[in-house]
């Protein structure tokens, strides 16, 4: 039985790799490449994006409506 939290947990998971998958092949991810290629919100990329940073997972590189995410 999976609660809510690990079910969460495996869907962030999933995202991640999505995301290091592209990156594998792309130099950088713009949030709206990252929202289609995950099928999420603006809102919610923004919230994973920030989750990676912390993580150390990817850098956030450029300001305002050129930000760019690349590998950390």
């Amino acid at each position: 039985f999976m609660n809510f939290a690990s079910m969460d947990y495996f869907i962030m998971v999933a995202r991640e790799k999505s995301m290091m998958d592209f990156l594998e092949a792309n130099v950088c991810i713009t949030r709206a490449e990252y929202s289609r290629l995950v099928h999420v919100t603006a809102r919610r990329a923004s919230r994973d994006l920030q989750t990676f940073i912390d993580s150390g997972v990817i850098r956030k590189r450029g300001a305002g409506r050129s930000v760019v995410y690349v590998k950390g």
